[in-house]
């Protein structure tokens, strides 16, 4: 994934030809759950420090489809009591990656965890591959 330009509140980003929309999207959503904090009354009602990305990766990458913009392909809201709030809309080159609510300072530390996940899950894509290989 290349960033094609930065913007105050968003950035524009490539996928690179190896790379899979569905991976780039999850790195993305993962990278903002990691760093989300709760806000408001999330911090007494549903918020949980050791919940983890696979007990609501389902959850963080449903997407309530929406006529009026079609172009988004996720849409994050509070998840497991964190205020997430990024979104990403695909245009006809590019990713539009909003951060969130006043979270743009976090992100080119989100980009920095969704370029470490996406290279976790080739790893693990690779691992995957190699022990087939050797099971046969």
């Amino acid at each position: 994934m290349k960033i094609i330009a930065k913007r105050k509140r968003h950035w524009l980003i490539v996928l690179e030809q190896s790379e899979r929309l569905s991976d780039v999207v999850e790195a993305w959503a993962r990278a903002s759950f990691e760093l989300a904090k709760p806000a408001g009354i999330s911090v007494l009602t549903s918020y949980d420090s050791q919940t983890q990305w696979r007990d609501v990766k389902h959850e963080a990458l449903k997407l309530q489809y929406s006529t009026a913009d079609p172009s988004c392909i996720l849409q994050m809201d509070y998840v497991a009591g964190r205020r997430c709030k990024t979104s990403i809309r695909r245009g006809r080159k590019y990713l539009t990656i909003y951060p969130g609510d006043d979270r743009e300072q976090e992100l080119e530390t989100m980009y920095l965890l969704a370029i470490r996940y996406l290279a976790q899950s080739d790893i693990d894509l690779q691992d995957v591959v190699l022990q087939t290989h050797f099971v046969q």
